[in-house]
């Protein structure tokens, strides 16, 4: 019986490890970038603008990074 549940929500179960694979994957990018453009701004004392030119990123991909990134810090 266990196994024929199992059959039965392997696709729902595929879907939630993807979905929380991607949120993951998300949550590291964001991480990555935000944390690039802090120590170019601290480090190589750049503006924010000139800091996300160098990561090839726009000032508004980085606030939503750093949106991201503080949501899955405060979910944990």
């Amino acid at each position: 019986m266990y196994s024929a549940l199992v059959e039965l929500m392997q696709p729902e179960i595929d879907e939630a490890v993807q979905k929380a694979r991607d949120e993951a994957s998300s949550v590291t990018e964001a991480r990555e970038k935000v944390v690039a453009v802090n120590n170019a701004i601290k480090k190589l004392n750049m503006s924010k603008e000139k800091a996300c030119a160098f990561m090839d990123i726009t000032p508004a991909q980085y606030d939503a990074y750093v949106k991201i990134y503080k949501n899955a810090k405060n979910s944990d």
